[in-house]
């Protein structure tokens, strides 16, 4: 497969000529997916261009928030060009491969440093925090090839959710000087702040709190306590009632322990498939499990599937880690 490497400059053109797209986000997606996608929709849109994102499933509960609408696949039925934001490999389209395929031109943008790259067109900063702040910095090229502003208070919120929600409200370590400075912009927007922060991090429905003290009894701490993992199975899922989006975040639950250095949390989505999100908080490279196992990320944060049994799926990864502490 080939692409062609673009840098922001690049990417800005293209968003200020393009006539039609559909922007998709990765499946399942979180608030960096999603607000980053939003905020590429509506500047596209304010130029007076048709866009619309396209998600697998109707917007998750817990991003309701945002007040957005997106288009489900069967909806998506004309021939556009294509955006694809923060997917790190082109089969986390899921559901939305046949609109992708289709498409004349193909624009990929992402912050995996595990995307080997993909589409005709394809931006990938391994060293951004978020897929947000590179949509940021598109749309400040933007600004100076037109010589006109194009953030507004819609775009700010989007970008500000999509950053904050990917760093954790700018506590980790991809966090840097320049997130700070385009954080500081979109703060003087009508952004409200506190809203953002309470709603990505401080409102939980109860099933999710539920699910959360199941999930909390199954924690294991291995190797001198630099490695601890919990899971849950299908049964808890139905046991909290819980859904989906309920279970993001859960991986934090062991990474907060002290002296622990990865955290896994193994998820039973079925019966041999096992969704596995691997933390950091130092030295240890998680990335290098997530590419010998088909997935993605970056050095502290990864994830990937496993298609065996819970039990083996956790003796594997476990094996695995013990490589890299």
């Amino acid at each position: 497969m080939t692409f062609k490497k673009a840098s922001f400059y690049d990417m800005a053109e293209i968003a200020l000529n393009t006539t039609q797209v559909y922007i998709i986000p990765h499946e399942n997606p979180d608030g960096d997916a999603l607000g980053s996608s939003f905020a590429l929709c509506e500047f596209i849109r304010s130029l007076g261009k048709k866009a619309d994102v396209v998600t697998d499933k109707p917007i998750p509960e817990n991003y309701r928030f945002m007040e957005i609408e997106s288009i489900l696949p069967e909806n998506a039925t004309e021939n556009r060009d294509v955006f694809v934001l923060d997917c790190g490999d082109s089969s986390r389209m899921s559901t939305r491969q046949e609109i992708y395929d289709r498409a004349k031109n193909k624009y990929v943008i992402d912050h995996h440093m595990t995307n080997k790259g993909f589409g005709d067109y394809c931006l990938v900063q391994g060293g951004y925090s978020s897929t947000g702040e590179i949509i940021y910095n598109i749309i400040k090229e933007a600004e100076k090839k037109e010589n006109k502003s194009f953030l507004n208070d819609r775009i700010a919120f989007f970008i500000y959710t999509a950053i904050i929600s990917d760093t954790g409200g700018l506590k980790y370590s991809s966090t840097t000087q320049n997130t700070f400075l385009a954080v500081a912009e979109l703060s003087t927007h009508n952004v409200d702040i506190a809203y953002v922060n309470r709603m990505l991090f401080d409102s939980n429905p109860l099933r999710k709190i539920k699910l959360q003290a199941l999930v909390m009894s199954t924690l294991n701490i291995l190797c001198d306590g630099k490695l601890a993992f919990v899971y849950s199975t299908i049964d808890m899922m139905k046991k909290a009632g819980a859904l989906e989006n309920d279970t993001e975040g859960f991986v934090n639950i062991p990474r907060s322990i002290e002296g622990v250095e990865v955290a896994i949390y193994f998820k039973e989505k079925k019966d041999k498939e096992i969704k596995v999100s691997m933390r950091s908080n130092t030295y240890a490279d998680v990335s290098k499990i997530s590419t010998i196992l088909n997935g993605g990320g970056h050095f502290h944060a990864s994830g990937f599937t496993v298609n065996e049994c819970l039990e083996d799926a956790i003796k594997k990864v476990i094996g695995l880690t013990y490589d890299i502490l």
